[in-house]
């Protein structure tokens, strides 16, 4: 499977190739003022400060600030509001949850294509089989994609299996290689975030539990499973085949959040 590892946490919003260098240099201070606020409102005070960082000293010191107008709190709200993507309209059903660093939601099983090139080979073979219902997590580190079983939309207690993918962790973390994650996790980029699990050559197992068939699954029964469901033309997934992954929905969300 192919991707980059990229990086992004809270406002930042964008992907980079290694965690971004940062340098503190100047720092905004918000003050609660109850005068003048009207009714005994309060009313928003900002400062700005320069920050030094000296080679002894891990933290920076904030120095001697200056009050901002109000023009000027307004238009840096402003502009750190521009920054961070937006969603005004009605939430899909598929999506179960979604901040400011992360979108969860479903994608139903059906019969897809799916492509294998396996380890020290240059063939790729194309096999028609059915996928389970999967639940794709998008957050700050990546991607990572896990199995439910049912017709009904999950809830946050709702049981995980693996995904009975090839190129995912044990963690349900995907391996991205060489892909690409979109700049923004944003409602509209879902599908390109699919496109990573349905448009990919599959390469090898990450680890040995990605099916329930035997105590451990090796590549060559991985893709003998795919093989059998193509050449029965079968439509359905095989719940029997998945494997717990041993966590909640919610647990899941709020592991790959967090981290």
């Amino acid at each position: 499977m192919s991707a980059s590892n990229k990086v992004v946490t809270g406002m930042f919003g964008g992907y980079s190739n290694s965690s971004p260098t940062l340098v503190p240099r100047q720092a905004l201070l918000f003050f609660a003022s109850k005068e003048g606020g009207g009714y005994g409102g309060e009313t928003l005070v900002a400062t700005s400060h320069p920050l030094t960082q000296s080679a002894n000293s891990p933290s920076p010191v904030i120095g001697a600030g200056h009050l901002l107008s109000d023009s000027d709190t307004k238009e840096i709200l402003e502009s750190l509001l521009d920054i961070i993507p937006t969603h005004t309209g009605f939430i899909p059903s598929d999506v179960l949850s979604m901040s400011s660093n992360h979108i969860a939601w479903t994608v139903k099983g059906s019969v897809r294509p799916m492509f294998f090139r396996l380890r020290g080979s240059t063939k790729t073979i194309k096999l028609n089989v059915p996928m389970p219902n999967l639940l794709f997590v998008a957050h700050a580190d990546g991607l990572s994609v896990s199995a439910f079983k049912g017709s009904r939309r999950p809830t946050e207690n709702t049981p995980l299996f693996h995904a009975p993918l090839m190129n995912i962790y044990r963690d349900a973390r995907v391996c991205l290689g060489s892909a690409s994650m979109p700049e923004h996790l944003t409602l509209d980029t879902r599908k390109e975030m699919e496109d990573i699990i349905f448009n990919t050559n599959y390469s090898h197992i990450n680890h040995d539990k990605t099916l329930s068939l035997k105590k451990t699954i090796s590549d060559k029964q991985h893709m003998a499973f795919w093989r059998k469901l193509h050449k029965e033309k079968t439509i359905r997934f095989p719940n029997t085949a998945l494997a717990p992954l041993g966590c909640s929905v919610e647990q899941l969300i709020n592991t790959v959040v967090k981290s």
